[in-house]
């Protein structure tokens, strides 16, 4: 009795399959870093800024040019700003060390006074003002 050999053509999908998982990996691989930064809450444009700092504050206070407010991603008003500072950073002396502000570059100036004595009012010891880093011409 002769047995018949099975033959897999050349151009068998055999070798593909390797190929394949390496683009899902990939993929997979992109799609986590890509999400680093979580959205901004509300559509703020910083002013420009010639100095480069990092920030260090813990939490975000988001400014838009029409006064509508986000602290990190709840969103606030002017009278519920000290309630949400003090219960989202308790602490003994009821003091927050820092907070950044992230306001639009085309806010009002009548419009962030009352928000920064809010702020001051808190108890917040430090705030760092959030900009975007546009070098000056060296020419």
């Amino acid at each position: 009795m002769r047995l018949k050999r099975q033959h897999t053509p050349a151009h068998s999908d055999n070798n593909l399959i390797p190929m394949i998982n390496v683009v899902f990996l990939l993929l997979i691989f992109f799609m986590v870093a890509g999400t680093i930064e979580p959205p901004v809450p509300v559509d703020t444009v910083p002013p420009d800024s010639a100095q480069r700092r990092e920030l260090s504050a813990a939490q975000t206070l988001h400014i838009a040019a029409n006064g509508s407010m986000a602290l990190d991603s709840d969103f606030v008003t002017l009278s519920t700003l000290r309630d949400s500072l003090l219960s989202a950073e308790a602490t003994a002396d009821d003091t927050i060390a820092s907070l950044a502000v992230r306001a639009d570059g085309n806010l009002a100036l009548e419009t962030l006074q009352p928000v920064l004595d809010s702020l001051r009012d808190a108890g917040v010891m430090r705030i760092e003002l959030v900009t975007t880093w546009a070098p000056a011409d060296n020419r």
